[in-house]
């Protein structure tokens, strides 16, 4: 970090607590489409995947700068190859709801001709 800058821990703590309230909130705002069921699945399992690796990826920020053994160290580690997986799932599960949609779009669109 630079010299002269001050950083007030709490506060910066505080505000990735409120962002992450955030995501929290708007999940459980989410409410089933009797329609698609499955796809309610997907998405919520998405949205899983990626909160639990966001956890984890805050977690290693704490780990990694207070590890003062190579154990604490190789624990913050795993902990970032666990959030790792868990963002490439997500993004994945994304990736497919992605494609799903452009598929249905472009089936919506030959039948409308």
């Amino acid at each position: 970090m630079s010299e002269g800058v001050v950083v007030d821990v709490a506060q910066l703590e505080e505000a990735l607590l409120t962002r992450a309230m955030g995501i929290v909130i708007g999940l459980a705002d989410i409410e089933p489409d009797p329609r698609a069921p499955d796809v309610d699945a997907e998405v919520l399992d998405a949205a899983l995947a990626a909160a639990t690796g966001l956890h984890q990826l805050l977690a290693f920020r704490r780990a990694g700068t207070t590890a003062t053994t190579f154990a604490e160290q190789a624990e913050a580690t795993a902990g970032l190859q666990s959030a790792t997986e868990q963002l490439t799932k997500a993004a994945e599960a994304v990736t497919g709801l992605l494609e799903l949609a452009e598929y249905a779009a472009r089936a919506g669109a030959q039948d409308l001709n």
